[in-house]
């Protein structure tokens, strides 16, 4: 059954990843503009572009492809930078974006989970109203003005941390992106941990945990959180690939070389493979993450079933 699952996820995962080419491909062509824009090119020199790079063929002709391309990981040259192959620029700043997306994650799971025991726990108290304010002022605002407010107030004002540039995973260079990064995964955590734990402290199981005479921190931590935390399986993958995603405009603002800050810059010299690349790249991890966190939830949980 298991084996039967993963082929029907896989197939329908390469179903979507058509349906991701097609789309980016025919919406880069709506695109204002050509990648060759710079008035010192000669319309000859344009031309001569144009050919290299096989954009003189009729667009069925280059969707086909590119289609064939795209599904062996050869994602084409960048238009910006000569003979560069995408799928190599990709794969050299997708450990950096991988980095700071797994501190993000970490932060946020392990404040998360620490503040949704905690609201459980002290529910209907100030402890658990200050608690809320902070899960939504975390989820509403955006990461991008988060991340602004921490480089002034950190960066600048106390000067502290440093303000820009990319020393790797746990460096002082990581904090205040990593941070800015995490809030909102980690608001999405603590509402679903303390929903969980509200449910789990008042279970029959709970009640014979108390009644055998096991005390409050061993109720609270060693059983309510541990059934609270197999549900929250179903989070991880669509957080991971959302924290890998989100990360576009916190890379520029912190200038971190990742992939996200290779997006952005890509847009405005309209980089077509660039942009198309990374988009594919993006909606692959994604897909994959929400298989890998449905086959490890349906080993950890019993109760589900793959069919």
């Amino acid at each position: 059954m298991l084996v039967k699952y993963i082929l029907k996820r896989v197939l329908l995962m390469v179903l979507t990843l058509f349906l991701v080419v097609t789309a980016t491909f025919f919406l880069m062509q709506v695109m204002p503009g050509t990648p060759f824009n710079n008035p010192k090119l000669s319309p000859d020199q344009v031309h001569a572009l144009m050919i290299t790079y096989g954009l003189d063929k009729p667009l069925w002709q280059q969707y086909l492809i590119y289609l064939g391309h795209a599904f062996t990981g050869n994602f084409g040259t960048s238009f910006t930078y000569m003979n560069q192959p995408v799928s190599m620029m990709i794969a050299q700043r997708l450990p950096v974006s991988a980095q700071l997306g797994v501190e993000a994650m970490i932060i946020a799971i392990v404040f998360g989970v620490l503040f949704g025991v905690l609201s459980a726990r002290y529910r209907n108290t100030w402890v658990d109203g200050l608690l809320s304010v902070i899960s939504t002022f975390a989820f509403s605002v955006p990461s991008f003005v988060v991340g602004t407010l921490l480089l002034l107030l950190f960066g600048y004002t106390l000067n502290v941390l440093p303000v820009t540039g990319w020393d790797g995973f746990g460096a002082s260079t990581s904090v205040m992106p990593a941070i800015a990064l995490s809030l909102a995964s980690m608001a999405q955590v603590t509402a679903f941990v303390r929903s969980e734990m509200i449910e789990s402290l008042s279970s029959d199981y709970i009640l014979l945990a108390r009644a055998k005479g096991l005390s409050s921190s061993e109720v609270l931590w060693k059983h309510a959180l541990r059934n609270s935390l197999i549900p929250m399986l179903t989070l991880i993958g669509p957080m991971t690939a959302a924290l890998l995603t989100g990360s576009v405009l916190i890379e520029t603002i912190f200038s971190i070389p990742g992939i996200g800050q290779q997006f952005v810059q890509s847009i405005p010299s309209k980089d077509f493979p660039v942009i198309m690349g990374t988009t594919i790249v993006y909606a692959a991890m994604l897909m994959v993450m929400i298989l890998v966190t449905d086959i490890i939830t349906a080993f950890v949980d019993p109760r589900v079933r793959l069919d």
